[in-house]
């Protein structure tokens, strides 16, 4: 074997364990039921700093060891390869080059979370990629194939980050993985899955979600607030764990109570930050 293939059986177990997990709203693993429509391509590059060889059978072997899935039928294509879990079709990319630079830096302008991975985008020489078509009403499901799939390459040395065709912000490998392993707790990994981004303007802060429409929902938005950026986010997060966690649809101009201590008034209008209809939050 090449000296720099992976040796990809990972101590993943060791990370797990290392790894502290604190999630705030119990998110269920049920999806919700969401209308039919056309297919939906699910792509996350993950960037490394230097290029790679992957063995397909020891990429399998750790997927199914880690997370007992029952990924078979490796067919060996260009550039990489491609292997089946259940129904769906996982296709492996081999890029032995840099991720978009354009990508990385509109991900660097909108990333107010991760301020860290500006420095550490710059050692990207080389990415890999995992893609799977999925249907709308599979959605939910494929994502939580792909998230697992995902954190065993991410768990390697050369793993800086990953970027998602449906989340803009690049996410740190470590928040990544520790994010999937809620998983293993009957818990949905949202913060992987859509991301909340917040902008001050003239005293005044605009938080708003992207990637929510992917999953069937509306996007959310809290605009011109005095509340700071931490305290939107986390108005916004809340509100969109109960919206996916209970299938709830959104109604304009109806108060929302998601907890004992409070409820909000929301409207649905035009985006802001979308450019389709959006759930407005009034954050008092």
């Amino acid at each position: 074997m090449n000296s720099r293939t992976i040796k990809l059986k990972i101590q993943l177990t060791i990370i797990f364990t290392l790894c502290l997990v604190t999630v705030t709203f119990g998110q269920l693993l049920n999806p919700p039921q969401i209308p039919k429509s056309k297919n939906n391509n699910i792509i996350g590059s993950i960037l490394l700093t230097k290029s790679i060889d992957i063995d397909p059978k020891l990429l399998l072997k750790s997927i199914n060891d880690n997370w007992g899935l029952n990924a078979k039928n490796i067919l060996k294509m260009k550039n990489g390869f491609s292997f089946d879990i259940g129904k769906f079709k996982v296709i492996a990319t081999n890029y032995k080059k840099p991720f978009s630079s354009t990508l990385i830096n509109n991900s660097n302008k909108e990333n107010t979370l991760w301020p860290e991975i500006k420095k550490l985008s710059l050692k990207n020489k080389a990415h890999f990629e995992f893609s799977m078509e999925t249907s709308m009403e599979e959605f939910f499901e494929a994502n939580k194939i792909f998230s697992k799939v995902c954190t065993i390459l991410l768990a390697t040395q050369e793993a800086i980050s990953l970027s998602c065709n449906y989340n803009q912000l690049l996410i740190p490998k470590q928040f990544y993985i520790n994010e999937t392993l809620v998983m293993k707790r009957n818990v949905l990994p949202l913060r992987n899955w859509f991301s909340i981004n917040s902008l001050t303007l003239n005293e005044f802060t605009n938080s708003y979600t992207f990637g929510l429409s992917k999953f069937g929902f509306n996007e959310i938005e809290i605009i011109n607030s005095k509340k700071d950026a931490s305290t939107n986010e986390g108005i916004i997060y809340n509100i969109a764990s109960f919206v996916i966690e209970k299938n709830v649809t959104l109604n304009n101009n109806e108060k929302l109570n998601i907890n004992a201590d409070k409820a909000y008034l929301i409207y649905l209008t035009p985006g802001v930050y979308s450019n389709n209809q959006t759930v407005k939050v009034i954050v008092e």
